[in-house]
Parts: structure tokens; C-alpha cells; sequence
């Protein structure tokens, strides 16, 4: 019951939060694809250049993370759902 309760706060928190209510979300870096050929399948990858973790790749996880830890922070109800977690 207490799993049920916490995916109902999560999913509030979320439905009741709109990307127009968080500016300042980084730019998705630009898609590079990259096509292949995988044992018979070609296979296009837009973002194969994440992993090799240049720089504007880091930048943007980095960027990544403070925007989604502002995020979560305005979340209604995070602090009851924290407080529910630790009492589990």
C-alpha cells in the first residue's frame, strides 16, 4: 500500500508539473547519425557520439543534472514523499 501511495504522489508531482513551468532546460546536443551495419541490420544512431564523452557531451549532462535537480526541488509534494520514504 505504502509503494502504491508513493507512485501516486510521483505521478501527481509529474503530471502537475509542465516543461512551460521549468525555463532554462538545456539545448539537446545536435544529433550526428551515424549508420552501421550490425550482423545484417543496419542500424542509424543520432546520438552515437555521447559515448565518447567530449565536451560538449559533459557540458550538457552537467547541465542535464542541475536542471533536473531544480527541477525535482520545485516538485509539489517532494517533501512529503521524502518524508514517507524514510519512515518506510
Amino acid at each position: 500500500m505504502k509503494h502504491a501511495v508513493m507512485a501516486a504522489l510521483i505521478l501527481s508531482a509529474f503530471a502537475s508539473a509542465t516543461r512551460a513551468e521549468m525555463p532554462g532546460q538545456p539545448k539537446a546536443p545536435k544529433p550526428s547519425p551515424v549508420t552501421e551495419t550490425l550482423y545484417g541490420q543496419t542500424v542509424t544512431d543520432p546520438y552515437q557520439f555521447i559515448r565518447k564523452l567530449g565536451s560538449e557531451t559533459t557540458h550538457w549532462m552537467k547541465a542535464e543534472g542541475r536542471y533536473t535537480r531544480s527541477f525535482c526541488a520545485s516538485m509539489p509534494g517532494r517533501d512529503a514523499l521524502g518524508r514517507a520514504q524514510s519512515h518506510g
